[in-house]
């Protein structure tokens, strides 16, 4: 039971960990884009 409990709970992690990836990319891209642009 302890097991399958560890288990899911770091599924549930890595699915958290990739949502705030995914959320997060595309503003530091954006970020950084800018950040070149200007030193540019």
């Amino acid at each position: 039971m302890n097991n399958i409990s560890n288990k899911l709970k770091l599924s549930i992690t890595l699915f958290i960990i990739r949502l705030l990836v995914v959320l997060l990319m595309p503003n530091i891209t954006l970020r950084l884009n800018k950040v070149s642009k200007e030193f540019i």
